[in-house]
């Protein structure tokens, strides 16, 4: 049901003015996919077997693609609107509708197959059932288990003619689980739905969506960087690039760096293997890099490769990236991406004891020992003049797995990356931001530990939870850690944040300095926790919400290291 914002009370109400009351949890309008018909059958069953039908969460977003006056904030050539596109997950397998009941099996012209698809609707009024928009389904799309991102892009030089149009909006999503063809195939056989895995090379795909909202033509980025009109008939070339074997793609984000208005990059990451040859993935990226010419993005580009972090184990082990990353930009304009590995997806991940790790990386930069150009770095003395977008290893960073932090300073099991031990929080400082450093790892410490909700970071603190789950049926919920790190170092901060134990008999008894183990980590107990919520109100710190999935929200206090809330920095008498 909508609830409005009432300026005057600072408030949330059921009605303003003209709107019509609603009673909370009335259900307004409902919406059954297209491509979902053919499932429906499945409901009629006296026995009614368990099928997925449509469990992807909505993604909500604001774009100025619409030309009526229906919609709000109207001015300029173009009004604002709110849209909602949302997958089916691991509904709407790929079905052949009978359309001809006459004809009795046989598959002709007029019959139809649907599959998993992404449907995009106009939810501007919420006085009124939303305007579809479009169902977006490609060959090679797979399952619709990808949550798709938006880019918004601004002073675009229509082919180098110096026509300006400060208006794009680009939909960016990729394949999900598929069979060797492409397909959202049920046939248990081909693993897409029974283990999530992908028999063809991942997709990415990039839609124009103001001219699918004003137009009502789906147009996609080809390999070339060049909008065409989607394809009826084979070739299937309407996606942007394809990328590993055997691989689908997590959830991006698209990140503008500079705040003006244009995506510098997209960050995506991939899952690929499967449980008898081993798993893999790679945080992968598209190269915007401020350029209005799509001809001039980069779809291809890797930020780190996991896909054989122990080539020598058998099976081989990668680490499969299921989740969104968290970018981040320091007051020095160092670009940091953090992300951490695993997957969850079906039951039989459970049992999958492959090493997880959660990384913080620098984007890789070109520097200067001159102060003309670029962004003066306080902390290495240089000018950063612009980006590599080249890649990183775990060599390049530091190791923070058994890292220990005193609340004197002091730091333990941590070395720098020619081997040398720091000892001081000093020290860790300056190796991280050396220019030889590219940030750090931390590999999880208890079995089963992965990864599989976004970061928050605010304040400094870099905040995430981790899932173990269990093949135990009197323990099915497994258990969830939050972690609460300093982004810079990957470790504890030298202050209480999360808690602190007395480092010799395990309590926070009240000691003297130095003798105080900071935390890094607590425990959620059981349930499936995924990304935390951050709040700030008037306290000093934060608060981190975390809902697991026995349905218990866990609130932590936090003390963050860095500011949370906006205020004067510094002032100058006139």
């Amino acid at each position: 049901m909508p609830v409005f914002f009432d300026s005057a009370d600072n408030s949330f109400v059921k009605k303003l003015t003209t709107e019509t009351e609603y009673e909370l949890g009335t259900e307004l309008w409902a919406y059954v996919p297209y491509n979902l018909l053919p499932h429906l059958y499945w409901l009629t069953e006296e026995h009614y077997p368990h099928v997925y039908f449509c469990d992807a969460k909505p993604k909500v977003f604001d774009a100025k693609v619409f030309t009526d006056n229906t919609h709000y904030n109207a001015g300029g050539d173009l009004n604002w609107g709110t849209l909602l596109v949302a997958g089916m997950r691991f509904g709407g397998g790929r079905i052949t509708a009978d359309m001809d009941k006459t004809d009795g099996s046989i598959v002709t012209g007029v019959d139809r197959t649907m599959s998993s698809a992404f449907f995009v609707l106009d939810i501007t009024d919420p006085e009124s059932p939303p305007t579809v928009i479009a169902e977006i389904k490609f060959e090679g799309l797979g399952y619709t288990t990808c949550y798709p991102v938006v880019v918004p892009m601004k002073d675009k030089d229509v082919l180098g003619t110096g026509s300006i149009d400060e208006n794009e909006w680009y939909l960016v999503f990729g394949s999900g689980p598929a069979s060797p063809g492409g397909t959202a195939d049920v046939n248990l056989g081909s693993g897409a739905l029974s283990e999530a895995t992908s028999g063809q090379s991942g997709k990415l795909f990039v839609v124009d969506l103001k001219e699918l909202v004003l137009n009502k033509n789906l147009k996609t980025l080809d390999s070339t960087g060049v909008f065409t009109a989607a394809p009826a008939a084979a070739p299937w070339h309407d996606y942007y690039q394809t990328l590993d074997a055997n691989s689908f793609i997590s959830d991006p984000i698209s990140v503008d760096f500079n705040l003006d208005y244009n995506a510098d990059a997209v960050y995506f990451g991939t899952i690929s293997g499967d449980s008898v040859n081993g798993w893999g993935g790679k945080l992968r990226r598209i190269v915007i890099d401020n350029d209005m010419n799509t001809v001039n993005w980069d779809g291809d580009s890797t930020l780190m490769d996991l896909d054989l972090v122990w080539p020598n184990l058998l099976p081989t082990q990668g680490q499969p990236v299921s989740t969104s990353a968290t970018a981040a930009i320091e007051s020095n304009g160092t670009r940091w991406i953090f992300w951490g590995t695993g997957r969850f997806v079906v039951r039989s991940d459970s049992a999958n004891t492959d090493q997880q790790s959660y990384y913080g990386v620098k984007e890789p930069f070109t520097f200067s020992d001159t102060n003309t150009n670029g962004e003066f770095d306080p902390y290495i003395g240089e000018t950063i003049t612009g980006w590599t977008w080249g890649s990183v290893t775990r060599a390049d960073l530091i190791d923070e797995s058994t890292a220990v932090i005193y609340d004197d300073k002091r730091v333990e099991n941590v070395s720098d990356l020619s081997g040398v031990p720091l000892v001081a929080w000093d020290d860790l400082i300056d190796e991280v931001n050396s220019i030889a450093c590219k940030g750090w790892y931390l590999d999880f410490s208890t079995s089963k530990e992965r990864n599989l909700g976004q970061a928050a970071l605010l304040g400094s603190l870099l905040t995430f939870t981790t899932y173990m789950p269990s093949e135990d049926i009197c323990s099915f919920e497994g258990e969830s850690n939050l972690y609460g790190l300093y982004f810079k170092t990957g470790t504890a901060y030298f202050k209480s944040v999360i808690g602190a134990i007395h480092h010799d008999d395990n309590t926070d008894s009240v000691v003297d300095e130095g003798e105080l183990e900071i935390k890094r980590t607590v425990s959620l107990g059981q349930g499936l926790a995924v990304t935390p919520n951050i709040h700030v109100g008037s306290e000093e710190g934060s608060k981190a919400f975390v809902q697991t999935s026995t349905g218990a929200i866990e609130v932590i206090e936090q003390i963050n290291p860095g500011k949370t809330k906006s205020g004067v920095i510094s002032w100058q008498e006139q």
